[in-house]
């Protein structure tokens, strides 16, 4: 008698673990197409930018006043949509020469300083090669949205001409994110962009650049 108790408690002791073991453990099921186990993120990266058509033609100094911040939102297991703001200052002074000022009848003997700075605010959208959880995360992305351009020229201490304005601004890129933490929510970002700044005011034909960039990711 007392043995057949003692089977019967061992069957439903192991009953018991065995439906414990069936609750706690789920098998992992894959996401659905417009999910992603990445969580959102912020990029922050330092700028360093290039001056090149119109762009080189007033300033050919290579601009290190630069910076980056976008916010992403993963879509899938290989897209991720999201906004961001740049900056980017290019200075240039020349030697003294002497300048039409106002009309060809009128000139002035002074040192003309070049000064552009760009503000693009984009939409931006990333494709990444590699699914989550690879160990490097390469990707392309494309930006499109206006690009708040303020371009300056001086003689000397006169203002040659002064120009705030809104222009379309449209950028690519090509990077990578190294995850630094095993959850990848910390990592390194770095890339580089070409930047398509359309321009056609003072005679200047566009004020395109292209940057190197580099700086870390937050999971959000």
């Amino acid at each position: 008698m007392k043995r057949n108790i003692s089977i019967i408690a061992l069957l439903l002791l192991a009953s018991v673990s065995l439906k414990a073991q069936m609750t706690t453990y789920q098998p992992q099921q894959d996401l659905p197409y417009y999910s992603s186990p990445e969580p959102a993120y912020l990029d922050i990266r330092y700028s360093i930018g290039f001056p090149i058509d119109g762009l080189k033609q007033q300033i050919n100094n290579t601009s290190y006043n630069g910076w980056e911040g976008s916010l992403m939102f993963p879509i899938g297991r290989h897209f991720s949509l999201g906004f961001g703001i740049e900056y980017q200052d290019f200075y240039q002074k020349y030697p003294r020469g002497v300048y039409e000022y106002g009309n060809p009848q009128t000139s002035i003997s002074a040192v003309v300083s070049n000064s552009v700075q760009h503000i693009p605010i984009l939409i931006k959208s990333r494709y990444q090669f590699l699914k989550p959880g690879a160990a490097v995360e390469p990707y392309i992305g494309v930006g499109v949205g206006l690009n708040a351009v303020s371009y300056r020229q001086y003689l000397g201490e006169f203002t040659n001409f002064d120009d705030n304005s809104a222009k379309f601004a449209l950028n690519g890129e090509a990077g990578l994110k190294v995850p630094l933490t095993r959850n990848r929510k910390f990592g390194l970002d770095v890339g580089a962009e070409y930047n398509y700044m359309p321009y056609n005011q003072f005679g200047i034909n566009n004020l395109d650049f292209w940057a190197v960039k580099g700086g870390l990711f937050i999971g959000l």
